[in-house]
């Protein structure tokens, strides 16, 4: 991966409240340039819907779409045409200067990558657990606050529904840019 991008994974179970926290940390930061990248697990999922003339276009065998609009411009890559999905360093490559990237939705990301864990209640710690020693976790954040020291050492395990507990969270993350 890049070392000159930093980059901060978000990792939970569905409905743990990724999407809801990213929306909440990314105002907060707005200073810097803020990249995010969702993952999507379903491998059927696309924002291309068949009847659109960019999808003959992909149909048709062109492996790169690019949808350029005055709103938004988007880059569709044919995987399977391509043969291979993009892995973590081509997809940076491709991304322009920025000083933030948030990736939400993987469940296993790279070795060393840092990570925010995010959990509906306590007990879904457990499924993270034996991954977690090869992650940097620089926050746990759960709708309760709960100790973890009993289990293993992570600092600070914050309270997703406390205000001061969020201001600290946005401290953890700014620390990071440095």
């Amino acid at each position: 991966m890049k070392n000159n991008i930093n980059q901060i994974f978000f990792m939970g179970l569905s409905g743990s409240g990724k999407t809801t926290l990213i929306e909440k940390i990314i105002p907060e930061i707005s200073e810097i340039s803020i990249f995010t990248i969702k993952f999507m697990h379903h491998a059927e999922f696309t924002v291309d819907p068949s009847y659109k003339d960019t999808r003959r276009h992909r149909n048709s065998g062109s492996v790169y779409t690019v949808c350029y609009a005055p709103n938004e411009t988007i880059l569709l890559i044919n995987e399977e045409k391509r043969g291979t999905m993009l892995d973590f360093d081509e997809l940076y490559n491709k991304l322009p200067p920025v000083d933030l990237v948030l990736v939400e939705g993987l469940n296993h990301p790279p070795k060393g990558s840092t990570i925010i864990l995010i959990l509906k209640n306590p007990n879904d710690f457990g499924y993270y657990k034996d991954q977690l020693a090869h992650l940097n976790v620089i926050a746990i954040v759960c709708r309760t606050k709960f100790d973890l020291n009993s289990e293993i050492q992570f600092s600070p395990v914050l309270n997703m529904m406390n205000y001061e507990d969020f201001d600290e969270l946005i401290r953890v993350i700014r620390q990071q840019l440095k």
